[in-house]
């Protein structure tokens, strides 16, 4: 257990250190109704959400699909890394890999992109 909280607290720093020298940028996904502005845990729960309460269809990411890490990005899955300022939180699209700093520009990608 002590051996994975350092292991990592390592990432974190390195990826820390990536971010600082404009390397990387380190992303966690928030998952929220841009209609109604609830919170959701997962790209699932909210098109579920969409779907049943909103009316709203999108497609989901094909099975097997995911995010991978670029230079520029890197994707953690946990906030529970701490409170690191260096933690991008932006809203993750239900239905494609899109993901935006602002809720807005999440409703209006759903709107032009998957609504059509």
């Amino acid at each position: 257990m002590c051996e994975k909280l350092v292991i990592g607290y390592f990432f974190l720093v390195f990826f820390s250190f990536l971010t600082n020298n404009q390397l990387s940028k380190i992303v966690h996904f928030r998952y929220c109704c841009s209609y109604c502005q609830r919170p959701l845990i997962d790209s699932t729960r909210l098109r579920n959400h969409l779907s049943n309460i909103h009316n709203i269809h999108v497609p989901s990411i094909s099975r097997g699909k995911r995010r991978f890490d670029t230079l520029p990005i890197t994707y953690v899955n946990k906030f529970s890394y701490g409170q690191n300022q260096d933690i991008n939180k932006e809203y993750g699209c239900p239905a494609c890999f899109s993901h935006f700093p602002e809720i807005n520009s999440l409703h209006s990608h759903i709107q032009e992109v998957h609504m059509k």
